[in-house]
């Protein structure tokens, strides 16, 4: 239901939590391809553990120690961590 409110609200920012997790990973490429689609002026956060939406991402930030740091483009071990904290 979020996903289809994502689509159709008119909203400068979208925040997703796990927007694709009960998604196969096709299905969910595809949600993230029409999600990147529909977010051109927008500012769209998701949070995720999945490597799949991470490798969507433009940008990635870390919750460590209850702060937020920036962690790059493309943080290989932000993937790693993810792996390890599923």
């Amino acid at each position: 239901m979020a996903i289809a409110r994502a689509y159709l609200a008119d909203r400068p920012v979208i925040l997703m939590d796990e927007p694709t997790s009960a998604l196969d990973e096709d299905t969910a490429g595809t949600v993230l391809a029409r999600l990147r689609a529909r977010a051109a002026g927008r500012i769209v956060l998701i949070i995720s553990h999945r490597e799949d939406v991470m490798r969507a991402a433009d940008d990635h930030w870390i919750l460590e120690n209850g702060r937020v740091h920036p962690a790059g483009p493309r943080p290989r071990p932000l993937v790693a961590a993810a792996r390890a904290a599923v």
